[in-house]
């Protein structure tokens, strides 16, 4: 039997996989997160308060919790093109919906629907990842995947920021339209389904379903997307109204946390790859973010840009590691069980933490406890982590 790094389709095609997988995340994630700086618009436009601004970032999330085990059957049944395809076409509509949008019920749905597509994207793309890449340069690979997130916030929150300025909040949802609209053009031409993912399955899906690492996996990373989502989603609105920040520099201060991890992410993937130490990553990243989040709270000025990068640098060990261990703790061909779980989880913490944190932001009315919550949320991730049973 041909031993599955030997396999002569993966080294031609692997690197077009990570790349069309890559775009599909990125045409989810910028309509996701342009909404944070659009909050203060749609703030005035709709006469909503903080906590029903923070759904707009929640609502987005609450499909990955209803589809996400339909969506692990559909792939495991019938791969994984036509349903990405389907997804990217949510997203599409989403954006759209978002744009034309004339109450905030209506907005509501859009970010819904945006959701939907997320929810099958978030599943299938790192599958297709694992369905590509030997456990030996996994790392390496999800850490260029796990640049996702950040590319689309480097992007999103500057130009929507600027251009919501002179075109106003709608022309962004616009734009993220049209983005999808060419990704899933790129995607249909370029996809095709990895070799690894053909493999026989040694368990079966129940048995993958009870693992008890997964579900710890899927724990820390509900935490990690909790506190990082909040800390995006808030931040520029923040810095507006207790740093007297203009509202451009707020989304370029915001930026600069997805600036740093899109440079160390990838770093972060390779040295776990050579050191073969993913739980050192997880549990050192999630402990030094909950410090990054205080020294955030308590700084201003250039000591509050220092911090926003400590968090940015921190931050970035989460994703390539946590990313690997689905594929390394069950196998390629179950892989998408895992990632499934994941969705779940990390859906779960992001949309309750959004509204949490305007609640708290309207209850106390203070910059510092509304980030010092987020270090909190950050310590449980550490907690975790430390009891991981991987390497």
């Amino acid at each position: 039997m041909k031993d599955r790094g030997e396999d002569e389709e993966a080294p031609r095609y692997k690197w077009v996989a990570l790349i069309v997988s890559l775009l599909a995340f990125v045409a989810f994630a910028y309509g996701f997160q342009i909404a944070p700086p659009l909050i203060p618009y749609i703030l005035r436009e709709f006469g909503i308060s903080n906590t029903q601004a923070g759904l707009l970032m929640s609502f987005v999330l609450i499909p990955g919790i209803l589809l996400s085990l339909p969506v692990i059957l559909i792939i495991d049944r019938y791969g994984a093109k036509y349903i990405v395809l389907l997804s990217l076409l949510s997203t599409i509509l989403g954006s759209a919906l978002s744009g034309i949008a004339d109450s905030y019920l209506t907005i509501l749905a859009g970010r819904f629907t945006l959701g939907v597509g997320g929810a099958i994207i978030m599943t299938a793309t790192p599958t297709i990842i694992s369905q590509w890449f030997t456990k030996k340069e996994l790392g390496k690979a999800m850490g260029i995947f796990s640049v996702n997130m950040p590319l689309a916030t480097i992007v999103a929150l500057p130009t929507a920021s600027s251009f919501s300025q002179t075109f106003g909040w709608r022309f962004l949802f616009y734009v993220s339209t049209v983005l999808g609209a060419v990704i899933t053009v790129a995607f249909a031409i370029a996809f095709r389904e990895g070799p690894l993912g053909k493999e026989k399955k040694a368990i079966g899906l129940r048995q993958a379903f009870s693992s008890v690492e997964i579900w710890k996996s899927g724990v820390i990373w509900l935490f990690f997307q909790a506190s990082m989502l909040s800390f995006v989603t808030w931040l520029p609105t923040l810095l507006i109204k207790f740093q007297n920040v203009p509202i451009l520099q707020a989304g370029l201060m915001t930026s600069l946390l997805s600036w740093t991890a899109l440079i160390f992410v990838p770093l972060y993937g390779f040295a776990s790859d050579r050191l073969g130490k993913r739980k050192l990553f997880i549990v050192a990243g999630s402990a030094l973010m909950s410090l990054a989040f205080i020294a955030v709270s308590l700084n201003s000025g250039p000591l509050l840009l220092a911090s926003i990068i400590a968090l940015g640098i921190s931050s970035a060990m989460i994703p390539p590691n946590i990313q690997t261990l689905p594929s390394e703790i069950l196998e390629p061909s179950l892989a998408n069980v895992g990632f499934g779980v994941m969705t779940i989880t990390g859906n779960i913490g992001p949309i309750l933490a959004p509204p949490l944190v305007g609640y708290i932001l309207d209850a106390t009315n203070s910059f510092f406890y509304t980030i010092a919550t987020l270090s909190i949320i950050a310590v449980a991730g550490t907690v975790v982590g430390i009891y991981l049973k991987t390497r």
